[in-house]
């Protein structure tokens, strides 16, 4: 089989549940060697996070600490401008050890495609698994609509028929969390054995992460 390979990005701030079933559900759905979780430093279209690189990277250790074939790249961590999809997707692709890259995003993030940079090239470089939570959320006569219906496979054998420029939209992945309401939970002081790993947990805990005054 060829080498098929995730990617998930985001800020992490932090790590949640939603975040490792969405990076399991990618591999088992798609058959992926491996899966790569890469925390951004700098982002272009929202807010700095609340929590610095280090302590988001923790967490992220600890969350993957077990699972298989999910694992954590740095590359963007190590930047100290603006991070771009397309640049990380292009150090993937020219580092010659994957013929397949599979970039994981969520609804939301797929209606504002079109706001990233060079985001036509992102077609060149990989595949899109779009997590479709809630379908009904892709708006229609949009260029990211226009995009889903011409490049839209139906299965992971059609989707790895092609080199790159597919997308599979799982409208059976339901998980529906963000580190917003993760973070809003935590000032509440509320339960969080259902949002966070344990680890976790205790580590926010430990260093009062994401309290009112923190």
């Amino acid at each position: 089989m060829s080498k098929r390979l995730g990617v998930l990005g985001g800020m992490f701030d932090p790590v949640h549940n939603g975040h490792i079933e969405a990076a399991r559900f990618a591999i088992r759905t798609l058959e992926l060697e491996s899966l790569q979780l890469v925390p951004c430093n700098i982002p272009n279209h929202r807010e700095l996070a609340a929590c610095g690189p280090a302590d988001r990277l923790a967490m992220l250790q600890l969350a993957v600490a077990g699972e298989s074939g999910i694992s954590i790249n740095q590359i963007e961590l190590k930047r100290d401008q603006v991070s771009y999809t397309v640049d990380t997707l292009l150090v993937l692709r020219d580092s010659g050890l994957n013929d397949h890259v599979v970039f994981v995003l969520g609804t939301d993030a797929f209606n504002s495609l079109t706001l990233w940079h060079h985001w036509q090239e992102l077609f060149e470089l990989c595949h899109l698994l779009v997590l479709g939570r809630d379908a009904a959320k892709i708006a229609s006569a949009t260029a990211a609509a226009v995009e889903l219906d011409k490049r839209r496979v139906q299965s992971a054998r059609e989707l790895f028929a092609s080199a790159h420029g597919k997308i599979y939209l799982a409208e059976d992945f339901r998980v529906n969390l963000s580190s917003t309401k993760v973070r809003e939970a935590i000032r509440k002081k509320q339960d969080l054995s259902a949002l966070l790993n344990a680890d976790v947990i205790e580590y926010i805990n430990q260093r009062n992460l994401y309290s009112i005054g923190s």
